[in-house]
């Protein structure tokens, strides 16, 4: 696309039509910028301060037979950690007390749910499908409250559930599901496939222009290509995609006037033909 748009730029150049050419310069290079330094960015760090909103509280982490507080960005894997109320900063598995949790900002679960520590002889590694639910707590959720297991309070001094660490940053649940926000799979919308189709026609239009030129008008060979570039300029329209981009940016802004973050300005035409919307939980349709 943009070969094309600085081909047509060219063509107008050399017609001494240098106006023409500066105004789409303009446009096909300032809207670029614009959606790339401006809406999309400041979308990306909104997305990067949320993330990382949960991850500035200090854990408590045994080390050395001893608890010692540490921010929570310096957690590692296999960390014995205390579990306190509030937003929990990594995945971590229950191996003492027991655990209140609200997971509806993971999950969409409304309800607040209650894990219970691992059973002590159990030899299986942690998964999330088997153990997640009874014994895991995600990064992201929030611990309405920790209760210690009287016998783990006697031995190891803790007023609050015991946990592993067992994921950390982005391999955590959140971190995934940030992930997938921030680089979602590409979505083909059905008029931008029918594109090309009208690419091609259009092209084979300009290229019996540009024919008909070379062999009746009898100019040579670059002014010929210049003029077939002229035709091919004003069946293909350079400024489409300019234009499509500008739309998109215009709906990107006035979404983030309303607290809506869009990443992938490609979806706004997909989203214009929702005629309802259905909310539900997350799992009941998106994995059923």
């Amino acid at each position: 696309t943009y070969v094309f748009q600085l081909s047509c730029i060219w063509v107008y150049l050399f017609w001494n039509s240098w106006n023409v050419a500066a105004l789409w310069f303009s446009l096909v290079f300032g809207t670029g910028a614009w959606t790339s330094l401006v809406i999309l960015r400041q979308n990306q760090q909104q997305i990067a301060d949320m993330a990382a909103a949960s991850d500035t509280k200090p854990q408590r982490v045994l080390r050395d037979g001893k608890w010692k507080e540490i921010q929570a960005t310096d957690l590692t894997v296999g960390d014995i950690v205390q579990v306190f109320d509030g937003m929990v900063t990594a995945d971590i598995a229950l191996v003492s007390g027991s655990a209140v949790v609200n997971e509806s900002m993971l999950t969409g679960e409304p309800m607040p749910l209650q894990k219970v520590a691992m059973e002590a002889m159990s030899t299986l590694p942690f998964d999330d499908k088997i153990h997640g639910k009874k014994h895991g707590l995600f990064a992201g959720t929030e611990v309405l409250q920790s209760v210690p297991e009287a016998a783990a309070n006697a031995n190891r001094g803790s007023d609050y559930a015991i946990g592993v660490v067992m994921r950390i940053g982005g391999r955590t649940t959140k971190g995934k599901l940030i992930r997938m926000v921030l680089f979602p799979a590409i979505v083909k919308f059905k008029y931008t496939e029918q594109l090309p189709w009208v690419y091609a026609l259009m092209t084979a239009w300009a290229t019996f222009c540009f024919a008909n030129t070379l062999m009746f008008q009898g100019q040579g060979w670059i002014s010929g290509c210049f003029a077939g570039m002229s035709f091919l300029a004003q069946a293909l329209n350079p400024m489409m995609a300019v234009s499509f981009t500008l739309g998109q940016s215009c709906s990107a802004s006035r979404l983030k006037e309303g607290e809506i973050a869009c990443l992938n300005i490609g979806r706004i035409p997909i989203a214009g033909k929702i005629s309802t919307m259905v909310f539900d939980k997350t799992g009941t349709i998106t994995h059923g």
